[in-house]
């Protein structure tokens, strides 16, 4: 095994980290070799949907796989990381999980305890997790002190008790910028105090959340923008996973698929609805992927309404879905972060129909991409049938050409991050 090295430095030294794509050169200095592997701890809140846990596994196997050779631990809040294949030397720690209500308040998705006991069961496990485990570095997705501020207790640990480099990566976009600000502006402190370096998912030519969000010059010098995440790469490692008969036979057949992806399906049931009474075009074939907290009643509803049709199909859910989104001729999907990754990647004919609630991030997103020309949005409040049958029957620009127009090399950037800041 190739061996892992880091410089001896002070933990009060500033860290400097170049908002530009290119990372600054490294002076040749005499470095200390570890007596064990590097080892990373990549937390998620995951309290709505799969978002924030399939980020985190892709970046798991991008990472496991980089310069460091790392052992690599998952701390997630959503149970479905069990259907995932986990790379080598990536093992994975489950939260008890919160749900995240329309509203934004969170609850208790599974366990009969108060808030503030859930609360105290994550944090206090968080906690002793990263004891044990002694991380050197600690990736966070996307919230500084997470859900109800359940890091607190973890980062002020590390800050003050070990040499672990906190980094904290963002999604390209959090909201709307007047939202974002606010948001920025109450976590500031834990931005400057806690956080080594701060990854941001995405191209700024699509949205500068640095700008938008109002960093301080401070937290910007941290920054790094990665670029979004090719998906391509999931082909290969999709094609070692189970396959059932139904989706086999649509893989193999000639008739074209339009697909239709709900992420975690929780408030996906009215596309759901508008999709399974469209009208298909000639010779094409509906898939509609539901996901995991799809409601029990729509979904009975709409197994009813689809029995006799044939060219409908439904799945409660797809572990790895990358086989299926090549072989559609469209997409229709909600507008979460790897949902656009995934027909950006693959180059696909897309109707976004985002989320607007409780955060207007997927609307953002779906419009800035939409005024560049490599999709097409529908407001959730104009979901219809006839909306989604008039979409499928129109001819739309051919979309080709994504990669000039949007940094798609994030995944190759972080093999490069995390050799930086395990080195620092």
């Amino acid at each position: 095994m190739t061996s892992f090295h880091i410089l001896e430095r002070s933990k009060s030294d500033p860290v400097s980290i170049s908002i530009c794509s290119t990372p600054k050169k490294v002076e040749q200095v005499e470095l200390r070799k570890l007596s064990r592997p590097c080892r990373i701890v990549l937390y998620s809140h995951d309290t709505m949907g799969l978002g924030h846990m399939r980020r985190n596994l892709i970046i798991a196997q991008t990472l496991a796989t980089s310069q460091i050779e790392p052992t690599i631990l998952m701390i997630v809040g959503a149970k479905e990381i069990g259907n995932f294949s986990l790379p080598k030397n990536v093992d994975c720690l489950v939260l008890p999980s919160y749900h995240k209500t329309r509203d934004g308040n969170y609850q208790p998705r599974n366990l009969k305890v108060e808030n503030h006991e859930l609360h105290a069961l994550r944090k206090n496990t968080i906690v002793s997790a990263l004891q044990s485990f002694k991380p050197d570095v600690f990736i966070v997705d996307n919230v500084p002190t997470s859900a109800l501020g359940e890091l607190t207790l973890s980062l002020s640990y590390l800050k003050k008790q070990t040499k672990t480099r906190c980094v904290l990566g963002l999604r390209d976009i959090q909201d709307e910028s007047c939202v974002s600000k606010r948001q920025y502006f109450s976590a500031e402190k834990a931005y400057h105090e806690y956080y080594d370096s701060i990854w941001i998912y995405g191209d700024p030519l699509v949205y500068d959340l640095a700008v938008e969000s109002k960093f301080s010059p401070e937290v910007i010098n941290k920054v790094h923008y990665t670029g979004y995440f090719d998906q391509r790469f999931r082909i290969d490692s999709s094609k070692e996973f189970h396959i059932n008969y139904e989706l086999s036979e649509l893989l193999n057949s000639e008739k074209k698929l339009v697909v239709c992806m709900l992420g975690g399906g929780q408030d996906g049931d009215k596309l759901a609805e508008a999709f399974v009474m469209a009208e298909l075009p000639k010779n094409h074939q509906g898939v509609l992927v539901m996901g995991p907290y799809f409601p029990a009643d729509v979904r009975h509803r709409l197994l009813s309404m689809c029995s006799k049709k044939e060219n409908i199909h439904i799945f409660d859910f797809i572990k790895e879905p990358i086989l299926l989104i090549r072989k559609s001729d469209r997409v229709i999907s909600m507008g979460g972060y790897n949902s656009i990754c995934e027909v950006l990647s693959l180059e696909k004919k897309s109707l976004i129909v985002p989320r607007v609630e409780p955060r207007k991030e997927q609307w953002v997103r779906a419009k800035r991409l939409e005024q560049m020309g490599v999709v097409d949005v529908l407001h959730p409040n104009e979901i219809s049938s006839e909306k989604i049958t008039q979409w499928l029957a129109s001819d739309g620009p051919t979309i080709s050409g994504i990669r000039k127009k949007i940094n798609l090399n994030g995944l190759h950037k972080l093999s490069e991050l995390i050799n930086l800041i395990a080195r620092a």
